[in-house]
This record gives C-alpha cells, sequence and structure tokens, in this order.
C-alpha cells in the first residue's frame, strides 16, 4: 500500500542517515494531514489518525468497498471503531457488515477539519505499560513544543513584528505536525517569558522581536 512504502522510504532513510540507531514507530501517536476536494463544497484539509487515513486512502479510489475488502486491504482487524468515527463526521455514508461507502459530499464551518480519534486510534502504545507510555507522550509532547519555539523564533526573526494572528498562521504553514491555537499561545507567552519576544506597547495584539 501507499502508507507501507512511504514507510518503509522513512525507515531506510533514518537507517542510513543515523547509523546505530533504532527507529521505534508508535501509532497511537500518529497524525496525518489528508487534503481532499469536493465538487460542491470545495477543498479541506482532515486532520487524521493513521487508522483513518488508511481507510479514506483506501476507499478514496473506489467509493463503495465489500467490508471483507476493505478489512483485507488495510489489515485493520478492529475496523468498526474507525468507521464510526469517520461516519460521525460526515465522511461515510455508510457501513454495514456488508459494504462501506464514502459520502459524495462533505461540509465544514472550517477548512482544517482535526477528526475525533476513534476508540482503536492506533496498536503502537497498547503493548506498553503505563509507564512507557507515559514517557513517550512527555518526549513527543516536549518535541512539538520544541519545534513550535522554533517556528516562532525563525518567523519572528524575519518578521520583526507580527499580530497574533499572522504569526499563528505562518507557524501552522511551518510546522510538520498539528498544532492547536491554545498550544501556540502558550509557546509565545513561555518566549515573552524568556524575554525572545514582547508584546508592542501600542498593539497589544501584535508582538515585536527582541534580538
Amino acid at each position: 500500500s501507499v502508507m507501507k512504502k512511504k514507510k518503509k522510504h522513512f525507515t531506510d532513510f533514518y537507517s542510513n542517515f543515523y547509523r546505530g540507531r533504532v527507529l521505534e514507530w508508535h501509532h497511537d501517536l500518529d497524525r496525518c494531514q489528508i487534503h481532499v476536494a469536493y465538487q460542491k463544497s470545495g477543498k479541506f484539509t482532515l486532520d487524521t489518525s493513521i487508522l483513518q487515513a488508511i481507510v479514506l486512502i483506501t476507499l478514496s479510489g473506489h467509493r463503495s468497498m465489500s467490508m471483507s475488502k476493505l478489512c483485507k486491504t488495510t489489515g485493520i482487524v478492529k475496523i468498526e471503531p474507525v468507521l464510526t468515527s469517520l461516519q460521525a463526521i460526515g465522511l461515510l455514508r455508510h457501513f454495514d457488515t456488508d459494504s462501506v461507502t464514502l459520502a459524495a459530499t462533505f461540509t465544514s464551518c472550517t477548512r482544517h477539519v482535526r477528526l475525533p480519534l476513534s476508540e482503536e486510534s492506533g496498536t503502537g502504545l497498547s503493548n506498553l505499560g503505563l509507564v512507557d507510555r507515559a514517557k513517550v507522550i512527555t518526549a513527543v509532547t516536549r518535541d512539538r513544543q520544541y519545534a513550535i519555539d522554533a517556528a516562532i523564533v525563525r518567523i519572528m526573526k524575519t518578521r520583526k513584528t507580527l499580530s497574533h494572528n499572522l504569526l499563528q498562521a505562518d507557524i501552522l504553514t511551518a510546522l510538520k505536525h498539528p498544532a492547536s491555537s491554545t498550544d501556540i499561545k502558550s509557546r509565545i507567552e513561555s518566549l515573552i517569558q524568556r524575554e525572545y519576544l514582547e508584546r508592542d506597547t501600542h498593539e497589544p495584539s501584535c508582538y515585536n522581536y527582541l534580538a
């Protein structure tokens, strides 16, 4: 499948670039961005789990598929919770024990849609103990905070002064992982405390870069 090829490609790259390191995949933490277009409602960016992405990509070339074939093609054993999450947001028209059908249309008040996680959102962490699971989540959260901080500093170093909304838009474009407005606001506040940025005295919704 497409996902397996991409995974193998990155694994090979990582192994060659970082010799001696072992790459571990924790799919409970995976997030994917899928760009879709509908004739009536236009284009959307879907922020999905890895299993939701696999199902959507598999169905995209068929529109409708038997349940048995979908399970076999995707390799997902417990697929019902994934389908339920996709149907709840309107991406599936229907599914039952016989067939699964994509919705012909989709509507949303925003162009960037974060899908709710299904009960079976992944398998990477399910076999880990609570302590190991907490360590993985903590490490990923820390790495993402560093990534947001770095993006903010790069953008502000170039732009010097920027409004909050424009800065947030630039950050979301620069990041390779999804981030909420709360996450971004928290990192901006942290950089202000560490004197990388300051609020503009005349325009509180703008930030100035401190060299």
